[in-house]
């Protein structure tokens, strides 16, 4: 409640009751403060280790009881480079797999891309090999990941094998692409009816050559160019003044236009369209979930090729400084990706529980507004709206999501070598509460939080929400602490480590 200071008559009775009104302001005020850390003192876990190898799982079972029974679990991350929270995750997905039945892992990654990598896990090839088939390169090339995927690899010939799958709608890997063209060519010529068959296979060649013009022509042929220069022996002063040259001569007849997209969406809503008009033909061939799939990729790639209209292929540095409106390719690629969950928790693999790997911004409930300038738990006008709030609507408390935060440290994509300083977390802010606590690694379970004092519940707290590219120029800070009105509504839970480590790439073997 707001301090409010009577009228005093007299300079010395108005100084004293000034003083009393300001002393009572800021012991109220402290009180609070007082009674939000005793909470998070008395119901934050300390756990012993972040280790990926560490399977003495038994600091990690006040999970069992705030996870309760929920079928989905979402594991954030502060950062694309924080390595050892990825270690961290790497030791929840092996508790949860061992002690919590979750046994399907499902990567920000290509959903088509993923299919592949899983299966390559049942095959010969090595586990990080078989990752790398569709798992996003800032994590199958990081070491700290490494032994996850050894993990999966060892528990395909068990009787408990940890399944991978992904929801992105992005192609996500090398060749991903090559692969899918293979398979979506496949998938229509097994139809047997020749005519039916006939058509699909030509729309679905018109398909891939616009969606190429869309997304590859122009990165392909500036690449080429520049492969020719740096054979020539060009020195790298001449290279960068001969390809902003090549730029704003050559690249502009290559740029993807609206009309691109149009031949796009025309070839592509006609492979869409015979699926639903001749679905017994494909279920004969492919079976209801093998059909359902192929749909679901396909409709991937449609809303994949808009987004790439949203990207100014003339502007070079950070990918989210190219975006034309970065408020409708997130929110674009948000939500066809909380459906490619959805489709995976209803009909990929219905009745199993899933593991959710991904970045903060993407699993949280709470909307950003626009550049991620502000985090709102109560949506409005203009917002980005993330995955996991989808999830929330959908699914409500069968989903229980868990971010990973840092007081500091430093962060580094292993796709280069750029290293982000995280400084200190700001006085007041959950980060630095749990810093104060005096130990590296902390659990928090928010959903007690409803049980708790009600000055607590709706505990108005700044909480770090990096940015997924570092050094973004179209970002809030990368590494700021946003105010959430009520930390309850953004996650369930917070798994916090003191001090985050870089990530490191794989090494050659």
């Amino acid at each position: 409640m707001p301090c409010r200071f009577g009228h005093q008559r007299g300079r010395a009775r108005w100084a004293s009751g000034l003083l009393a009104a300001l002393l009572a302001c800021s012991t109220g005020h402290a009180e609070q403060a007082d009674e939000l850390q005793r909470w998070i003192e008395k119901n934050a876990a300390p756990l012993r280790s972040i280790a990926a190898t560490d399977e003495d799982f038994r600091d990690l079972e006040p999970l069992l009881t705030a996870i309760g029974p929920a079928e989905v679990v979402q594991l954030g991350e502060p950062g694309h480079g924080a390595g050892n929270s990825f270690a961290a995750k790497v030791r929840l997905i092996k508790f949860l797999h061992q002690r919590m039945g979750f046994d399907v892992l499902v990567w920000e990654s290509g959903m088509h891309g993923m299919r592949l990598a899983d299966a390559a896990m049942r095959g010969e090839s090595d586990a990080v090999s078989a990752a790398q088939r569709g798992i996003f390169t800032i994590w199958s090339n990081a070491e700290e990941v490494r032994p996850l995927l050894e993990y999966v690899k060892s528990t395909q010939a068990t009787s408990r094998p940890l399944q991978m799958a992904g929801f992105d709608l992005q192609f996500t890997a090398r060749n991903a692409l090559d692969a899918f063209s293979e398979d979506l060519r496949a998938f229509v010529s097994a139809i047997h009816e020749p005519t039916i068959r006939s058509q699909l296979q030509a729309d679905v060649d018109r398909a891939l050559a616009t969606y190429h013009r869309l997304c590859c022509e122009l990165r392909e042929a500036r690449r080429q160019h520049r492969e020719h220069l740096v054979r020539l022996g060009t020195s790298e002063q001449v290279l960068a003044e001969r390809l902003t040259a090549w730029d704003k001569r050559e690249a502009l007849a290559l740029r993807p236009t609206q009309q691109d997209l149009d031949a796009f969406s025309s070839s592509s809503d006609a492979v869409l369209n015979a699926i639903q008009a001749h679905r017994a033909l494909f279920e004969q061939a492919h079976g209801a979930k093998g059909t359902s799939f192929m749909e679901q990729a396909l409709i991937n790639l449609r809303v994949d090729a808009q987004g790439k209209l949203d990207i100014d292929h003339g502007v070079r540095g950070e990918t989210s400084a190219r975006f034309r409106n970065a408020v409708a390719y997130f929110n674009r690629r948000d939500e066809r990706n909380a459906h490619n969950l959805r489709w995976l928790i209803e009909q990929g693999y219905p009745g199993r529980k899933l593991i959710v790997w991904a970045h903060n911004v993407h699993v949280t409930r709470a909307h950003f507004a626009p550049g991620f300038a502000a985090v709102h738990v109560h949506p409005r006008a203009g917002d980005m709206k993330p995955t996991g709030a989808y999830l929330s609507d959908w699914f409500g408390p069968k989903i229980y999501t868990i971010a990973l935060t840092t007081y500091r440290g430093k962060d580094r994509w292993v796709t280069g070598d750029r290293v982000i300083e995280i400084p200190p977390s700001e006085a007041g802010s959950l980060e630095a509460r749990l810093h104060a606590l005096g130990k590296p690694y902390w659990f928090l379970d928010l959903r007690a939080a409803a049980i708790g004092s009600s000055h607590v519940a709706g505990q108005p707290l700044k909480m770090r929400m990096m940015t997924p590219v570092p050094g973004s120029n179209t970002a809030a800070p990368p590494h700021g602490s946003y105010l959430v009105e009520d930390i309850r509504r953004a996650f369930d839970g917070v798994f916090f480590i003191d001090e985050t480590t870089p990530a490191t790439p794989i090494r050659a073997q």
